[in-house]
């Protein structure tokens, strides 16, 4: 057996060997950092030939951002260091920064450095990838203030791991539709017609690759743009040479609300680390949408309120207005931020210290609610007006605020005035008007009294002692005078309406139809009338009032019959709160010209030898309805009967009435 002989030479050999298969970028460079040699693994790996990388200074191929810490490590190993650890981003052949973990260590007998390279991923390493990450801190924190942050966020991350383009899409409702929210594009001026493509182009479930990701709810890429069937991206796309892409959805607690899309040149697929990166940067941006969604909703919340909002930190300062406080007080927005809110209040009672004082606003448990109703607003041009005030004190991060609401009631309390003063008005007349009625019925009556007494008298004397001619003439005075104290009672019953009714309560009115059916049982009689009604509800009525109204109106309904027997029908349906009453009859109707004024005193359509009466009874009936809170009208044609209508509060019984459907004649 052969002995072997180890010598320098064969060791050499050994490393020549090892050199030139390694899959790792292998160099050996000068203390300055230039090539003296470089091992085919750069070609596999960056494109780059070995024979080309001689005499070039490594830096040459180092990012921008990643040389000055590069030089730094190469310059400790001639100055003592043993060995150097680092990281950078090299330039591919294709244009493409890789990055690579480097070891390096000094040869001191030759005078070189020996370097070994390792590519860990696409993208930002080292000092570079330091970089990235505070942009990416940097975005997030601007990112509640502008929403184009999402775009700078998502262009941090995606050039840090090589992609060369990319844009954001938002799903819009109700449309169903991606809409762009914004590309960008590090390749310059070049990718512009891919930029424009992105920005343009809206996308359904299910179509192209973010289509795709959208119904999918995943991460999906390609290595081909241009078998996607994107039409949008592809022709661009190949003249610019990007072949891959992929694209994410934005999920928002697991609903998609958006798509995040990149592209490059190379035909690799994404990192798998990298993609587990972006779709938890995903969710995270879909949180962050959510929430200026909500922000926003918020805000337009504010700005619909119709009182003036406003909000006071402990420290009596406003934080936050709407439009509507602008309008009231005369400032901008700007003006009224961090304003002392005393400077806009005073109370009704003092000149002095506003409601917004530390005892109106803090002196009260969290949640609880005041109101100051006597209170004025303070106008930028020193103008007061009434206010209606109502504060909440909730709790904050920021510490507890006092959100009031202003409402202008100075028209309110102008019109809450002039009403108590009309109110107080017509109490009074109401009360004149009274003693008027009783006045003149007392003094009318009297008169009336004595002179039937007369007539009494007269007609008790023997039948030879008075003419014929003068007893036809004592009946028709008699008959005279009997008009005459109906028509006086009828006018105090009118005056009466307003200040003699009862006050309003639920009422069956079933019981109110008996008893006016029962004050018109001689007349039915009389006349063969026959009068049938439907169950009929509750109302807010006084009973002997809404009595009155039946009883007025039924009278009319036999009264002003043509030839036929009086036929009457009463009943009701609730039109919303209200119960709209009707009274029909078959009699001789009434002109389209003549009714409104049947409703007025004393206005009658026909003579008093035809149709006897005093021509108040429609007036009373108003006047109670008007009380009542409802309206009364007619519908009706001259031949074809007349339909008297009335509405009043529908009300809920304690107990059911025995209203049920029935008839009433002679």
């Amino acid at each position: 057996m052969s002995e072997r002989t180890v010598g320098p030479r064969a060791t050499e050999d050994e490393r020549d060997v090892f050199f030139l298969l390694s899959s790792e970028l292998l160099c050996v460079l000068s203390p300055e950092g230039v090539f003296h040699r470089a091992n085919p693994a750069w070609r596999e790996t960056l494109g780059l030939h070995p024979e080309e990388l001689r005499e070039r200074l490594l830096a040459e191929l180092v990012h921008p951002e990643d040389r000055a810490s590069t030089s730094a490590q190469l310059s400790r190993l001639p100055a003592g260091a043993k060995t150097a650890e680092f990281e950078n981003r090299c330039l591919a052949e294709d244009g493409t920064w890789r990055s690579v973990a480097w070891t390096a260590t000094y040869v001191e007998s030759k005078g070189t450095i020996c370097a070994r390279g390792r590519v860990t991923r696409n993208g930002a390493s080292g000092p570079g990838r330091a970089a990235g990450h505070r942009a990416v801190v940097d975005a997030l924190a601007s990112i509640f203030s502008y929403s184009s942050s999402v775009l700078d966020l998502v262009r941090t991350i995606f050039e840090a791991e090589g992609w060369e383009a990319g844009a954001a899409w938002e799903l819009e409702r109700p449309a169903n539709k991606l809409r762009s929210l914004g590309a960008w594009s590090s390749a310059g001026a070049e990718a512009g017609a891919l930029l424009d493509a992105c920005r343009g182009a809206s996308f359904s479930r299910s179509q192209g690759l973010l289509g795709r990701a959208w119904a999918g709810v995943r991460t999906v890429w390609t290595t081909s743009l241009a078998g996607e069937g994107d039409p949008e991206f592809s022709a661009p796309a190949e003249k610019l040479g990007f072949r891959a892409a992929f694209a994410c959805p934005i999920l928002y607690r697991s609903t998609v609300i958006g798509v995040l899309g990149a592209f490059t040149r190379r035909a690799d697929p994404p990192d798998p680390a990298f993609l587990e990166v972006v779709n938890t940067v995903s969710r995270q941006i879909g949180k962050l949408f959510a929430l200026h969604r909500t922000e926003e909703m918020f805000r337009q919340l504010i700005e619909a309120v119709p009182a003036g909002l406003v909000a006071v930190n402990r420290d009596h300062r406003i934080v936050i207005v709407n439009g509507r406080a602008e309008e009231l007080f005369g400032y901008v927005r700007e003006e009224l931020l961090t304003r002392d809110a005393s400077s806009l209040f005073r109370r009704e009672e003092a000149e002095g210290a506003g409601p917004f004082g530390p005892e109106f606003l803090w002196d009260r448990e969290l949640g609880s609610k005041a109101a100051s109703p006597h209170c004025w607003g303070v106008r930028k041009d020193g103008r007061r007006f009434r206010v209606e005030l109502q504060v909440n004190r909730v709790e904050t991060l920021d510490g507890p605020i006092a959100i009031g609401l202003v409402v202008d009631v100075t028209e309110r309390r102008r019109n809450e005035e002039e009403l108590h003063r009309r109110t107080l008005e017509l109490a009074r007349a109401n009360a004149e008007l009274e003693e008027f009625a009783s006045v003149v019925s007392h003094d009318l009556q009297e008169p009336l009294r004595t002179a039937g007494d007369q007539l009494l008298r007269l007609e008790a004397e023997p039948a030879d002692r008075v003419e014929p001619e003068t007893l036809r003439q004592v009946q028709t005075i008699r008959r005279s005078i009997a008009w005459m104290q109906q028509l006086i009672r009828s006018i105090l019953a009118y005056a009466r309406v307003g200040s003699r009714g009862k006050p309003l309560a639920p009422t069956d009115a079933n019981d109110a139809l008996q008893a006016a059916l029962s004050n018109l049982q001689a007349l039915l009689l009389e006349s063969g009338a026959l009068v049938t009604f439907s169950p009929l509800p509750g109302v807010l009525a006084d009973p002997q009032q809404l009595a009155a109204v039946f009883q007025n109106l039924l009278s009319n309904a036999v009264k002003f019959r043509g030839r036929e027997v009086p036929r009457a029908h009463v009943s009701a349906e609730q039109v919303g709160e209200e119960c709209v009453f009707s009274v029909r009859d078959n009699g001789i109707g009434i002109a389209a010209q003549d009714q409104e004024r049947i409703f007025e005193m004393f206005q009658r359509v026909h003579s008093a030898e035809d149709y006897p009466g005093c021509g108040i009874g429609l007036a009373q009936c108003r006047r109670i309805v008007k009380r009542h809170g409802g309206r009364i009208w007619v519908v009706s044609s001259p031949g074809e009967g007349t339909t008297l209508r009335f509405s009043l509060r529908a009300a809920e019984l304690s107990a059911s009435g025995g209203g049920g459907p029935g008839r009433s004649r002679a």
